[in-house]
């Protein structure tokens, strides 16, 4: 097995199996060493989060830092070295160090617009969102002619909920190059909390006419498609924007499309996805439980409740389906469990009376 096919066994086994830290240290491994530090670096710190048992990826990590120091020694009057030792330690969520460094690359080029983001960035990752604002507000009264600056600028905004000062900054951008999708995007965004569809829809097919693709892009057209009835649109929409990442929202919305146009395969395929990776999402089993027991699948239905019931055990529902599922199969044990779960809540009815006799 050559190494492209090592690679891409083990980005699937990422996204089929997310919680096991093995992929994620040997695909970071692979990146250290084809030099791509900063993709080793994000695959080690996933691994650590998962099972910070893993102890030699400390040295591995130890060993990339002192490989950057050591490039700052010989090359720091380039600031692109300082940039990337900045973003490696945002990488490792080291916001104070990461600072240090942006700082001394824009000493070296302070009108770099890439520089004086990822300052922002920085700033508004540490939780420093009033400073990170008034960073890029000076860098935009310095240098009023970088659209990328403001489209910053107007993200804070919109995460303030300053929707004016946001469509303002948006405007300008624009003004300025008008082929920034991002851009035409949160402008579009805007029109959505304003109800103004057409807007809107115009605003995001531009923004994917210029090569700007994000899951949530073609989630806001696949909404739109809904509104007017175009289910099938609506299906396409929200099947690239899966193909782009895979989403939480997404997969539940398309999942509820998929069902209403009688493609039921399709719509398990979806709840499937959604549970492997948010095992914890009640409206996917919730789902998934409905499907399997229109299909007469009843114990795989009654998985999805019991699951349901254990996540959400206020909800009298999923009591109620697991015990006429799970006495339907024979499988007394769990429905007396279902039961004796609607009698502590006054809520059993003669049918489940007469299955707890």
């Amino acid at each position: 097995m050559d190494e492209q096919e090592q690679f891409q066994l083990l980005s699937k086994a990422i996204t089929l199996h997310p919680q096991s830290p093995i992929p994620y240290i040997r695909r970071g491994k692979i990146f250290q060493e084809k030099g791509k530090v900063l993709d080793a670096l994000s695959d080690f710190a996933v691994a650590l989060q998962i099972d910070p048992s893993q102890t030699e990826i400390y040295q591995w990590i130890d060993d990339i830092l002192a490989y950057l120091g050591d490039e700052i020694s010989l090359h720091g009057h380039d600031p692109s070295v300082h940039a990337l030792r900045a973003q490696a330690y945002m990488k490792l969520d080291r916001y104070e160090a990461a600072l240090v460094d942006w700082l001394a690359a824009l000493e070296i080029d302070p009108s770099n617009a890439l520089l004086i983001r990822g300052l922002a960035d920085c700033q508004l990752r540490s939780g420093q969102t009033s400073r990170a604002w008034e960073s890029l507000g000076k860098a935009i009264t310095k240098y009023p002619l970088l659209p990328e600056l403001r489209l910053d600028r107007a993200k804070i905004s919109l995460s303030l909920m300053e929707i004016d000062q946001a469509e303002e900054d948006l405007i300008e951008a624009i003004n300025q190059d008008a082929s920034i999708g991002e851009a035409h995007f949160l402008r579009g965004q805007i029109f959505v909390s304003r109800e103004a569809w057409l807007e809107a829809e115009t605003h995001f097919a531009t923004a994917s006419q210029l090569g700007f693709e994000q899951p949530e892009l073609f989630r806001q057209l696949a909404l739109i498609a809904l509104q007017k009835d175009e289910l099938e649109e609506s299906l396409r929409y929200f099947d690239k924007g899966i193909s782009l990442g895979i989403n939480e929202d997404i997969l539940i919305d398309a999942a509820h499309v998929s069902k209403a146009l009688g493609e039921t395969e399709k719509c398990l395929k979806y709840v499937e996805t959604l549970l492997t990776h948010w095992p914890h999402n009640q409206e996917g089993w919730e789902l998934k439980a409905h499907i399997h027991e229109e299909l007469a699948q009843n114990d795989q239905a009654l998985k999805a409740y019991m699951n349901l019931a254990q996540l959400n055990p206020m909800s009298l529902e999923p009591w109620e389906k697991s015990t006429y599922l799970a006495a339907g199969l024979g499988r007394w044990k769990d429905a007396l469990n279902a039961v004796s779960r609607l009698f502590s809540s006054g809520a059993a009815g003669a049918e489940a009376l007469k299955i707890r006799g």
